[in-house]
């Protein structure tokens, strides 16, 4: 791991910069300015560091852009490791997942498939009665058909939230 890994971009933008430093060693502030203004004495980058709150900040007027935040960042690297700064160790984040199965949506699931099928069976049987009815004059066959269809798409609807998430 190199002193790279100690800088944390906190802000950017076209005419300053500002990283935290995270590092493992303690840091010498005053090397580090001197360390900082000796790389940075040719270019038009002005740094301020910050102790308090562990951070540099860079500003520039020129209007190079990218090139600045590259130059500025390389001589940051650098003078980070003249300093002998290592980053610190990484974090092992432990996860703890607890999985409480309630028993109330296998029982839904049982309640909803029997009463989906019931209603299917229903539209069936009123499927079955509705066509020779649609045949016999002053019966009602379109009606038993509509009712049908109605079953059908109430068991239908029924069953969606346990069919629709099924692994």
């Amino acid at each position: 791991m190199s002193s790279s890994d100690c800088l944390i971009l906190r802000h950017r933008n076209s005419l300053r910069c500002r990283y935290t430093i995270c590092s493992s060693t303690s840091i010498c502030w005053r090397q580090l300015e001197r360390e900082l203004s000796n790389r940075l004495a040719n270019h038009s980058i002005q740094f301020r560091c910050n102790k308090l709150a562990g951070s540099i900040s860079f500003h520039t007027t020129a209007a190079l852009g990218e090139l600045n935040w590259h130059v500025a960042t390389q001589a940051l690297v650098a003078s980070l490791n003249a300093l002998g700064a290592t980053p610190p160790p990484a974090k092992v984040l432990a996860i703890s997942v607890k999985t409480i199965r309630s028993p109330l949506p296998p029982l839904g699931n049982a309640i909803t498939l029997a009463l989906s099928v019931s209603l299917a069976l229903m539209a069936f049987l009123l499927l079955l009665i509705g066509l020779p009815a649609l045949l016999l004059p002053l019966s009602p066959g379109s009606v038993l058909i509509l009712l049908a269809t109605w079953c059908l798409e109430l068991s239908l609807l029924i069953r969606r939230p346990f069919v629709q998430y099924a692994p």
